[in-house]
């Protein structure tokens, strides 16, 4: 084994063999241009989120807040997500809605609209009865189930969505994950949180919702964009220390913006 001091001799050696430092023009060129880019991406940012807050005013884009580490909407509580998420579906209870924020359309008659956390089924697992995270009725009828995971469908315990799908037979059914490879899972069909962010974003710039109502619908989005969808949060703040923003933000800031874009071109 060579000693400390034959090593620095060694080193010297070759020092006086290649005398010639090495050229970081390279890396200095590189360095500029991100430095470029990263300025026009965060000025994409900026006007993004103006024009986000614009859509939402008198209340701000979710992702100016920092909800990242809230205790209760830890990635471990897959009962607050459901809770909060059955809670805006009653709060804005039109169906033709609610439906699309699962990727539904609806076509039927105005009804009442109910949501039952923890429905029991008579099938689950083989064998087994179960209970499905949202149940969501139309007057007296069964009209839509939804199943909520927190990370990846592929994942997760699917199984018993089998059963599931036999006592809601002919009700449509939704899985909402942050990810899955199938767009069907036993029955259920997937439903991205992202997508589901997305149109819950729409829906809090609608005005004949309370304010108050609005801002927990935002609150809600920006833990699941936060938690769950890991986009960072406190964005103007990020951008005036010019800290580094995830790659991933801005493709979906643009998403949500192209959903409302969409909308007024509709009408």
């Amino acid at each position: 084994m060579a000693h400390n001091g034959d090593i620095l001799h060694r080193w010297a050696s070759l020092g006086r063999r290649y005398n010639n430092p090495p050229s970081w023009s390279s890396i200095t060129r590189i360095v500029a241009a991100a430095v470029r880019y990263q300025d026009l991406e965060s000025k994409q940012i900026v006007d993004l989120l103006k024009a986000s807050k614009d859509r939402l005013s008198p209340l701000d884009d979710p992702l100016t807040v920092d909800l990242g580490l809230h205790r209760w909407m830890s990635r471990d509580r897959e009962e607050a997500y459901s809770d909060w998420l059955a809670w805006v579906i009653t709060q804005i209870s039109c169906p033709t809605k609610v439906w699309p924020i699962f990727g539904l359309s609806y076509g039927g008659t105005k009804s009442e609209l109910r949501v039952i956390r923890e429905t029991q089924t008579t099938e689950g697992h083989p064998g087994r009865t179960g209970r499905v995270d949202i149940g969501i009725w139309l007057g007296s009828h069964r009209a839509l189930v939804v199943e909520i995971k927190l990370g990846n469908a592929d994942e997760a315990d699917t199984e018993k969505h089998k059963g599931y799908s036999k006592d809601w037979a002919q009700q449509p059914k939704a899985l909402v994950a942050a990810s899955g490879d199938k767009s069907d899972y036993g029955g259920f069909h997937l439903r991205m949180w992202s997508e589901v962010c997305i149109e819950l974003r729409w829906l809090a710039g609608d005005d004949s919702l309370s304010l108050i109502v609005r801002a927990l619908i935002l609150a809600f989005v920006a833990a699941v964009e936060q938690n769950l969808l890991r986009l960072q949060g406190d964005l103007h703040e990020r951008l005036r220390q010019h800290q580094l923003i995830s790659p991933t933000v801005l493709p979906y800031l643009q998403s949500a913006l192209r959903r409302t874009a969409n909308d007024h071109l509709k009408q």
